[in-house]
């Protein structure tokens, strides 16, 4: 690991190039799981949200349905 590490730093430059290279690909890709991970962090935090205001929704027609109270008409039937 010594004698990488070496040829390396005093080595070719050929050699220094490859390996900044390769660092720098290294970096990218992690920086890219990084994000990957922020954004889907966010994307479940907006689905968990809209799915409490949907349960809440859903809630408070149920316990009005329950008590028998009328609210809006359903746009898709028909008056007769």
């Amino acid at each position: 690991m010594m004698l990488t590490a070496w040829a390396i730093f005093r080595g070719s430059f050929v050699l220094q190039v490859a390996t900044a290279a390769l660092v720098a690909w290294g970096a990218l890709k992690a920086n890219n799981l990084y994000q990957r991970n922020v954004g889907a962090s966010t994307v479940i935090e907006k689905v968990e949200k809209k799915a409490n205001e949907d349960a809440k929704t859903a809630d408070a027609v149920r316990d009005a349905v329950a008590a028998g109270k009328r609210g809006m008409r359903d746009p898709n039937r028909r008056s007769e």
